[in-house]
């Protein structure tokens, strides 16, 4: 005989999909009141009558996890034909200088147990005494440019490095950085290639910290959510402890994302976008979508297989 959870759960399943059509909160006397909808996430929260517990129910999207995961298998070959994007006039940082910054506002204003001004460190860390935010550096970069002024990914992606002091273009919902970034593109290819590196924290996993929005010559958008750990992963170990497959394994892809370490505490991360066959890719925008999460853009790369 089904319980009352599973009747909760059984009643709700059925309407899901209209609450996420609709974008309301949805309230029943059978089935709780949901206090939260999430359509991009397709997640529906509930609470159950007589009871204090939440309940979160996720819609499954086989034909959406299908797309996205064609999108997102880019295969290299080895006759590549690449075409390095110039993103240096969009640079407004140091990726070095990412945690020397005073990171104020917007903050409630009332008291609360929140992250430092440096935008590492959290209360948790200060009573632990490892509350100083990690030093980074890019002792790797030589090694991975061969001193031809770019780099190369350890996937075998080139993208061009930097030949001035910043080397990022920061996007945040911190004042400190611009929300977010457009770098043109103009060109045409069989898949495209992005250098990101950030930080981002435990509160902020498997929800969208950020997104690139891929536009087109046709008017035409398409949106790559930058998801931790599932495609991102913050640039340095948090409060000492890095990503570990055997403690961690059950909340980690299977396969984690391509990462390049670029120097101590300094990794980025590098994914790969299916384009659209014989249309221009016009410009490329990346924006930071989540709370005390810093994400920027490295480089970009067009790719034609053949």
């Amino acid at each position: 005989m089904m319980n009352r959870r599973g009747l909760l759960l059984a009643l709700t399943s059925s309407l899901v999909a209209l609450v996420l059509v609709v974008g309301s909160v949805v309230a029943d006397e059978l089935l709780g009141t949901a206090i939260k909808v999430d359509a991009d996430a397709k997640v529906i929260v509930v609470i159950p009558k007589d009871s204090d517990k939440e309940v979160k129910i996720k819609v499954t999207d086989a034909q959406a996890d299908e797309y996205l995961a064609d999108k997102n298998n880019v295969a290299l070959t080895v006759d590549a034909r690449w075409s390095e994007v110039d993103i240096q006039p969009i640079f407004n940082a140091d990726i070095r200088t990412i945690y020397q910054q005073k990171y104020i506002f917007p903050r409630p204003n009332t008291c609360s147990l929140r992250l430092g001004t440096d935008g590492y460190s959290t209360w948790q860390m200060a009573v632990g005494g490892v509350s100083k935010a990690p030093e980074i550096n890019l002792k790797d970069v030589p090694s991975l440019s061969h001193g031809q002024g770019h780099i190369v990914a350890g996937n075998g992606v080139p993208f061009l490095w930097s030949k001035g002091t910043n080397n990022i273009a920061f996007t945040s919902r911190w004042e400190n950085w611009p929300k977010q970034v457009t770098v043109p593109i103009n060109k045409s290819g069989d898949a495209v290639w992005f250098l990101l590196c950030g930080t981002t924290g435990p509160m902020e996993v498997r929800i969208a910290n950020a997104e690139l929005r891929l536009k087109y010559a046709d008017g035409e958008v398409e949106k790559l959510e930058i998801v931790p750990p599932m495609n991102f992963w913050t640039l340095c170990p948090f409060g000492g402890t890095d990503y570990d497959y055997q403690r961690d394994g059950f909340a980690l892809p299977k396969v984690p994302p391509t990462t390049v370490q670029l120097g101590d505490n300094c990794r980025a991360v590098v994914l790969g976008w299916h384009l659209r066959p014989g249309v221009a890719l016009e410009n490329v925008t990346l924006e930071t979508l989540s709370e005390q999460v810093v994400i920027g853009l490295m480089g970009v790369t067009v790719m034609n297989s053949k």
